[in-house]
């Protein structure tokens, strides 16, 4: 063996060494471009000097036109050497050692990977300690940090290779899942990733595109540890896809139940349309609906107007059954109208003597005694079967409802899908907000208001979904968010602001006044100053005086 090893180090096939330990033979490819035609020629030569000094080759040992191979503990490859994974992993489930061996077998491995893992020394100087010959072994906390601070290190450093500067950034490769493709993305540090974000989602020709869209776009270029939830929590904080997307799934809360005891104690009204014109016009229909006895009217409308449907309720609905006690309605804009409000406000206490809807005094005869028992054993009934039937339909419905709680001050959008003017539905966004929770009114029903002068809101839960604003996440370093009190600040400065600018060309205006009115005194004689005038100077001196305290 000795004669064909020196045969081989005469012909130039090895070189001498010092090392006891002889490895494989590799072929790594260089970056002058070399070409295939090149390699074979090379392949060729080393066969040929193999042959020549009568070796023999394993072919399940032979691995030929690799992308990567491993080699002793690493993983050679285009982009150079890495450590092999499978050391680092059995590295990183490395336990806790118990005596002096199973350190040194340990610090064995990880000292071979040490020129992938910066400061080795000093983050494993605490175990290096228990390896003194006077030393007692005693695992305490500052040597179990230093061990898991050192196979973190280990895992971090062994994807070293991946990185490289360039003019002065740092960049990192990245390649597709087939392998056939490789970027180098530039290295984002953590105050420019709000501005790559709001380029990237939020300018016009960005589009506003989804998570995995953006994603795509982004690593493309750039990279950072946490990008995908970087990137998803700033598109659930941008208003324009919240108010035009709205949540991925709307919940509802559960349902809520109103037992009603008589006839025309709660009266439903809603229109629908628009539907396909009449011969007489109409394209709307009202329909009402008694709660207790569930009778229903349908009536034909042309339009959906306030004083339209106010006049249909009240010629056609009220005058025939009576006044309800209470109209529930979807508080649309035609139900919340002024004129809708005063079509329904009559004198009738102050005319009859009593309010609509209360029972007049009856003789005590068998007729009305006997009525009176046969409607009271009817409406027990229809009580009983509306509160049984309510019962299955809750179960149903709340099968796969979901309750949400918000808390006065909090920001949420409201759901308002109506429809504007003069701009095409895709472009209208059905969210609006955001809104400031004012009070929780019941289990499903809240009070909102939009800002400091719009007036209150009584909307439905399931109308509502909390609002993520910017400040509340980590690449937006502000944490602050706009509130009420906040709003109110703001107009307090606004309002001293201008006051500011009032009295500032108040004294410009009076300082101007007595410059002009000296010039002109100074022309003319003494006497012809009237004690009016001099007066006039007095208050302007007075007025500006006042101004400047």
């Amino acid at each position: 063996m000795e004669e064909v090893m020196e045969n081989l180090r005469i012909q130039g096939g090895i070189e001498k060494s010092s090392s006891p330990w002889t490895s494989a033979v590799v072929l790594v490819r260089k970056k002058d471009g070399s070409t295939f035609d090149q390699e074979l020629e090379w392949w060729s030569e080393v066969f040929n000097r193999i042959r020549a000094a009568h070796l023999k080759l394993n072919p399940k040992k032979c691995h030929l036109f690799q992308k990567e191979v491993k080699y002793l503990r690493h993983i050679v490859g285009e982009s150079g050497s890495h450590t092999d994974p499978e050391k680092v992993s059995a590295v990183k489930d490395w336990p806790a050692p118990t005596c002096v061996k199973d350190l040194q077998s340990f610090l064995g491995l990880c000292t071979y990977y040490r020129h992938f893992v910066k400061d080795f020394a000093s983050i494993a100087a605490p175990l290096h300690k228990l390896l003194g010959k006077w030393q007692k072994f005693e695992w305490t906390v500052v040597t179990q940090k230093a061990f898991d601070d050192f196979k973190q290190a280990l895992s971090y450093w062994s994807q070293w290779d991946l990185l490289r500067l360039n003019n002065g950034l740092l960049e990192r490769q990245w390649e597709t899942p087939d392998g056939l493709v490789k970027y180098w993305q530039l290295v984002v540090p953590k105050k420019l990733r709000p501005n790559i974000l709001n380029d990237s989602h939020n300018q016009i020709t960005s589009g506003h595109l989804r998570v995995k869209k953006i994603l795509s776009r982004l690593r493309q270029r750039f990279y950072w540890m946490g990008m995908h939830q970087d990137v998803q929590e700033w598109c659930w904080a941008c208003d324009v896809c919240c108010a035009k997307k709205g949540p991925k799934k709307c919940g509802y809360a559960p349902l809520q139940l109103y037992q009603v005891g008589a006839p025309m104690e709660r009266v439903t009204v809603d229109i629908a349309g628009p539907l396909p014109c009449t011969d007489k016009g109409n394209r709307y229909i009202c329909v009402v609906m008694d709660y207790f006895t569930k009778w229903t009217e349908a009536y034909a409308i042309p339009d959906q107007e306030a004083a339209t449907v106010a006049q249909v309720l009240v010629v056609q609905f009220f005058c025939r059954f009576g006044m309800p006690q209470e109209l529930h309605s979807d508080q649309g804009i035609n139900f919340k109208s002024a004129v809708f409000c005063e079509s329904f406000t009559f004198p009738v206490d102050v005319l009859m003597g009593r309010p609509p809807g209360e029972e007049l005094p009856t003789d005590t005869s068998s007729y009305a005694k006997h009525l009176q028992e046969r409607l009271a054993k009817v409406h027990h009934q229809v009580r009983k079967g509306l509160r049984f039937l309510g019962e299955v339909m809750k179960s149903r419905y709340d099968a796969k409802a979901n309750e949400v709680n918000f808390q006065n001050g909090d920001n949420v959008w409201f759901y308002n899908p109506q429809r504007k003017k003069g701009q095409p539905p895709k472009l209208q966004s059905p969210w609006d907000g955001p809104y400031t929770m004012l009070d929780r009114l019941s289990n499903v029903t809240y009070q909102i208001r939009g800002g400091r002068k719009s007036h209150p809101m009584v909307v439905h839960v399931n109308h509502l979904w909390q609002y993520h604003g910017p400040g509340q996440y980590s690449w937006d370093g502000s944490g602050e968010s706009c509130s009420p009190a906040d709003e109110d600040v703001e107009e307090d400065i606004e309002l001293k602001y201008k006051r500011m600018v009032m009295i500032y060309r108040g004294k410009k205006w009076i300082s101007k006044r007595i410059k002009t009115f000296k010039e002109r005194t100074a022309s003319k004689s003494r006497d012809s100053v009237g004690s009016g005038k001099e007066d006039d100077l007095i208050s302007l001196k007075i007025i500006l005086y006042i101004i400047k305290c």
